[in-house]
């Protein structure tokens, strides 16, 4: 499938550009080649009345209804005429809808990607910069990730966990620490991560945070497999399934072993260090 490219902005809510406080509430999605137009704006205010003690909820409501208004008109039209015509760019069309540079509505300077799916970009971007921003006190899972890699690690060879070395990745967009790789050319890296929530939605939510982690890596030249090691739920199954082929999306080499499978990581990383270049 042809990569088309992509740029994209980060709306943010900033009540006092003095002091240039913000929080992030939605994304916008451009793709002149695609032929595309996207966004996804979170207009719940609770978590930016509870940070910002001048929050206007009145305010908000108006100024997002209005940007909203405007977005719908652009999708319509996008069909029938570009988005920016001429030499006009993205900041200057979006500057057109938000003319109020004092205003509580801003947006970031435009970044680029390339995607083999355009659509997707909206959801796997809102999550990463604006859901990742949400605090909840029932985030935390009944086991952390540490405590999955311990299980894990008991079923591989000494020759294996011996191998294994820190290994982090910094691209254009993320810089990612993994405490577990090893190289056979590339490095493959094990991530462990803990779907054992209480609330279901938690589950979707990681696996959230993780596609979106992927889509900055894939620029890692020297990146070769992440091994996902997944902790299982006490429960929620077809949530915990849900969140599973969410995460089968990750757009880089990657497998999703699951930790009462940590045999066949075990088998998978003797296979690559029997083979490797060092």
């Amino acid at each position: 499938m042809t990569h088309q490219p992509y740029s994209y902005v980060v709306l943010r809510y900033v009540p006092d550009q003095g002091a240039g406080e913000a929080l992030n509430i939605g994304v916008i999605v451009y793709s002149e080649q695609a032929r595309y137009f996207g966004h996804r704006v979170d207009s719940h205010y609770g978590r930016l009345s509870e940070a910002f003690a001048t929050f206007d909820g009145a305010a908000f409501r108006r100024a997002v209804a209005n940007l909203l208004h405007a977005f719908r008109d652009t999708e319509r039209s996008f069909s029938e005429r570009p988005l920016l015509s001429g030499d006009r760019s993205l900041t200057e069309w979006l500057r057109t809808l938000m003319p109020d540079v004092g205003g509580s509505l801003t947006f970031t300077a435009p970044r680029h990607g390339l995607t083999e799916n355009v659509g997707e970009e909206v959801s796997i971007l809102f999550d990463r910069m604006v859901e990742s921003q949400k605090a909840r006190s029932d985030d935390a899972p009944r086991r952390d990730d540490a405590q999955v890699w311990r299980t894990c690690e008991k079923a591989l060879a000494p020759a294996v966990s011996g191998h294994l070395r820190p290994k982090s990745f910094a691209t254009s967009s993320v810089k990612v620490d993994f405490e577990h790789a090893v190289k056979n050319g590339a490095w493959h890296v094990i991530q462990p991560i803990s779907m054992d929530y209480k609330q279901p939605e938690s589950m979707q939510r990681r696996a959230s945070q993780w596609v979106g982690t992927a889509v900055g890596l894939r620029e890692a030249k020297d990146l070769g497999t992440i091994f996902f090691l997944i902790g299982e739920p006490a429960g929620h199954r077809r949530a915990y399934d849900r969140a599973k082929a969410l995460l089968s999306q990750a757009p880089v080499n990657h497998e999703i072993i699951e930790e009462r499978d940590a045999e066949r990581l075990n088998r998978r990383l003797l296979a690559l260090m029997e083979h490797s270049n060092e």
